[in-house]
């Protein structure tokens, strides 16, 4: 009878230990993160569903390789950060400046800079990254930033233009605070 207890015991706590070491790896959403929580520079995080479901295509890039989804996030004040990205292989570098959360429990940065006209074109930049921890306390930043250019188009109605999106470049990232 011994025998039979000792190797099921065994497979029971291999079997715990693989469960508890899978749980440790589980990523939920960081609700009410602070600024130092996020502060600190990220690299990707190999993470190999970090992109399901999501196709390169020509207005699209994966900022997946090891010189590429460069961020780095550093406190100007008590409110605000500058997030700032770079993805070198596909040309896009930003720094957003701004609050990152509205509110304590929040688990999103959420931003837009630069509204920038140029003759009959605005370009608008924006940042959207969930915040995510994990039971070994690393922060994890899932998200896009986007360079998106309007044109304005005459409407019926003498010197009142609409607004049209004509482009827009999205380049995602999942990346781990170092």
């Amino acid at each position: 009878m011994k025998r039979f207890f000792l190797p099921v015991l065994l497979v029971i706590g291999l079997l715990a230990s693989v469960s508890c070491e899978r749980q440790k790896n589980k990523w939920s959403k960081f609700f009410g993160y602070t600024h130092d929580d996020i502060v600190g520079t990220y690299s990707f995080s190999n993470m190999s569903d970090a992109f399901a479901g999501l196709e390169e295509v020509e207005e699209t890039h994966h900022c997946d390789l090891c010189d590429d989804a460069q961020i780095t996030i550093a406190a100007i004040s008590d409110r605000t950060i500058r997030f700032s990205i770079n993805c070198p292989s596909a040309n896009f570098a930003r720094d957003y400046i701004g609050s990152a959360s509205i509110n304590s429990s929040d688990f999103k940065i959420d931003m837009t800079t630069g509204f920038l006209f140029s003759g009959s074109k605005i370009r608008a930049y924006n940042l959207m990254a969930y915040v995510y921890k994990n039971e070994a306390q690393q922060v994890r930043l899932h998200g896009f930033a986007s360079a998106d250019v309007y044109g304005l188009v005459p409407t019926a109605v003498p010197s009142v233009n609409d607004t049209v999106k004509t482009s827009s470049h999205t380049y995602y990232f999942d990346v781990i605070k170092n």
